[in-house]
């Protein structure tokens, strides 16, 4: 009796043991993903062509193999190489958590040298680096002189359009002709006062 009682205390251990194991076997692939895996991140820049003396924003984008954001992760921010010494992201390095869309930011300060500053992204081995061309504060950017052609073709749009119709083409030959009487009234009065002055 006593030998029965060991043998089915024995089969109950080992059957436990084996349900233990199985559940382990089916436990371990979740374990082994959490945290997710990260497979990229993406680097971006709010201005890529900012002014020295200015800031600008830094994005940090953390996806999972499936293309999945992960939220709560770290991503370490460092700035590799700049053209001067004072371009700062607050410390040598800083981290910040990414939100729930997967997105974590910096501000990057340019300091005082233009040039390019290279600033890494890295979150658990997977990197991406940023390139913010700082230009000089006085210096004239492309998009700025594109909006003063437009703010002159703005302008000088209205006076084109006078100038294409029958009455505006009339309406500035007298503007025109009006001067030019002002003009001849004004010599006329002129040679008539020194008329004068030579018979007085």
């Amino acid at each position: 009796m006593n030998q029965w009682r060991l043998r089915s205390l024995d089969a109950a251990i080992v059957s436990g043991l084996a349900t233990l194991l199985a559940l382990a076997l089916l436990w371990a692939p979740g374990f082994a993903q959490y945290p997710p895996p990260v497979a990229s991140v993406a680097g971006s820049v709010g201005t890529a062509n900012p002014p020295t003396g200015s800031s600008t924003t830094l994005t940090c984008a953390v996806v999972d193999p499936a293309g999945n954001p992960v939220a709560n992760e770290p991503c370490s921010f460092t700035i590799i190489t700049q053209s001067g010494t004072d371009a700062s992201l607050g410390d040598k390095t800083v981290t910040k958590l990414t939100n729930a869309q997967g997105i974590a930011t910096a501000s990057l300060a340019t300091g005082s040298a233009p040039g390019p500053i290279v600033v890494s992204m890295s979150a658990r081995g997977v990197s991406s680096q940023v390139t913010v061309n700082v230009q000089s504060a006085g210096a004239m950017l492309p998009a700025t002189l594109a909006e003063i052609e437009t703010a002159a073709q703005a302008a000088t749009g209205p006076a084109q359009a006078l100038a294409s119709r029958p009455w505006g083409q009339i309406a500035i030959l007298a503007s025109l002709a009006l001067a030019v009487g002002g003009l001849a009234v004004t010599r006329l009065r002129c040679g008539g006062l020194r008329a004068r002055w030579s018979l007085g």
